[in-house]
């Protein structure tokens, strides 16, 4: 009896190990719905560490949360840390082992950062001295030092802050007036930052692209130079192995804000412009594959028509979040999300609430995403293929990447995250390889019914594995035990 209690007691400890660590598929969090918006928490995947999730306590403001989640989702290790609770999250940034929370208050000097080690699981806090009336655009961290682009007035520039000396100063070759930072792109394998620089007049049509080091130095400037008046909207510039550079970005004729196409320069490693090419979108073979197919004939009549009569393109002007470039030997590729902007109307009300008359005011609501554009281009700026992916059901608030790009040696997969399911497409240059699938994410229970999915986002985590995240509403059939509506944030793990 004295050796059967032993091995019932370590059977029991055993299976009750096996409880603890088991391998969910799904975890979620109460998610709180106030003002339009839901709780913020933030995510990101760690490989085969697992992934960090942090978010704002729901009762003590300023106040928080990171938890260490494993791969099977277990929740490993857990802190809290202050900041100033004026302060609002604005972006975060993984820099090798650390990630980066940036928050500030509107035209208020000082920023604060939080730091987390993945290694060391230390959070830290540092206070950056900025400058008044500062109005925050864009930040990156790289090697210890921060990049926080921003305006004052009618002036652009960057705010370079040392994480090691504790030391702050705008960078000097950063002041433009009258231009816009369009965007900040990393260059981890050359250490350097690429500071895209467009202009706000309609009369200026060139583009500059300052690039600098993790001291703040200014080391390389490449003005896109212009063959005729097609205005530069934006440009992303990738180093090639030999040395030359390529931009490639979006452009218009100047009277529209819009894109009409796309744009791809070479240069040489001097920075000597060799050649600038224009793409409008009339000319992509698959541009219009996403419309129905009676109103592709009726473009593509137009199309011929203008061909033949005036020796023009059909005009087609999108806005374009465009992707950074995917350098192959064989060719460069280029990804980008075509999207516009949804508005609604908001009665007006008085203090009390009371709405005043019929009158209503627009208000921005959100960013609907309608397709993907993929592109292979030649050393020469030579279009190779084009395809595109069609995007259902995705809006966002804040304009982000939504698709997913995975590369392989003779394809080219394209993922989403959208309603529950993650979409995929696979090309092979012109040629769809399959047709659209979707993988559905996993749920807690067969008895819970998803209502409604107001946001679905997804990364690849490791091996086969995605990792899915965002906010749902969850009902349950009728007579299901301990049924509860509810309003989540959830995490899923995908095999893919």
């Amino acid at each position: 009896m004295k050796y059967l209690g032993v091995i019932v007691f370590f059977l029991a400890h055993l299976f009750s190990s096996f409880t603890f660590a088991q391998d969910h598929q799904r975890i979620e969090f109460e998610a709180k719905y106030q003002a339009d918006k839901f709780n913020n928490f933030q995510l990101v995947p760690l490989k085969k560490q697992g992934f960090v999730l942090f978010r704002e306590h729901t009762k003590q403001k300023g106040n928080w949360v990171f938890s260490l989640y494993d791969t099977c989702l277990n929740k490993q290790w857990e802190k809290n840390i202050q900041v100033n609770p004026k302060f609002v999250f604005q972006a975060k940034q993984r820099d090798g082992e650390n990630i980066y929370l940036l928050f500030t208050k509107y035209q208020k000097s000082d920023f604060q950062i939080v730091q987390f080690n993945t290694l060391t699981l230390q959070l830290s806090l540092h206070t950056i001295q900025g400058l008044k009336k500062f109005g925050f655009t864009g930040f990156r961290a790289m090697n210890n030092a921060f990049f926080v682009s921003g305006v004052i007035g009618q002036t652009a520039l960057v705010l370079y802050f040392d994480l090691l000396e504790k030391k702050t100063r705008v960078l000097p070759a950063s002041l433009t007036k009258d231009l816009e930072i369009d965007s900040i792109e990393k260059d981890s394998l050359n250490n350097v930052l690429h500071f895209t620089i467009a202009s706000e007049k309609r009369t200026d049509y060139e583009l500059l692209i300052k690039s600098f080091d993790t001291q703040g130095n200014l080391v390389n400037e490449i003005k896109v130079g212009n063959t005729n008046e097609n205005k530069l909207i934006s440009g992303k510039l990738s180093v090639l192995d030999n040395g030359q550079k390529i931009v490639i970005g979006t452009y218009s004729d100047g009277s529209s804000s819009l894109a009409d196409g796309i744009y791809i320069a070479g240069f040489q490693e001097n920075n000597t412009q060799e050649y600038i090419q224009f793409y409008p979108f009339s000319q992509f073979e698959h541009f219009f594959d996403f419309i129905p197919k009676d109103f592709q004939r009726k473009v593509s009549k137009k199309k011929q028509k203008n061909n033949t009569l005036k020796g023009k393109d059909v005009r087609l002007q999108y806005r374009l979040l465009v992707h950074s470039p995917i350098l192959r030997k064989e060719d460069i590729l280029l990804i980008a999300e075509a999207y516009f902007p949804l508005y609604r109307y908001n009665p007006k009300v008085d203090w009390q609430g009371r709405r005043e008359g019929v009158t209503s005011e627009i208000v921005f609501d959100s960013y609907q995403h309608t397709h993907a554009l993929a592109l292979s281009f030649n050393r020469k700026g030579k279009l190779l293929w084009d395809n595109i992916f069609k995007i259902e059901q995705v809006k966002n608030k804040d304009l982000q990447k939504i698709i997913q790009v995975r590369v392989r040696k003779d394809s080219l997969v394209l993922l989403y995250g959208a309603e529950g399911f993650i979409k995929s497409k696979t090309i092979e240059k012109q040629s769809v390889k399959d047709s659209e699938t979707k993988v559905p994410i996993p749920i807690n229970s067969p008895h819970d019914q998803i209502k409604k999915t107001y946001s679905n986002e997804i990364a690849f985590w490791y091996e086969k594995h995605f990792l899915a995240w965002g906010y749902q509403a969850i009902g349950n059939e009728k007579g299901t035990p301990n049924a509860k509506n509810r309003k989540v944030f959830f995490v899923a793990k995908v095999l893919y």
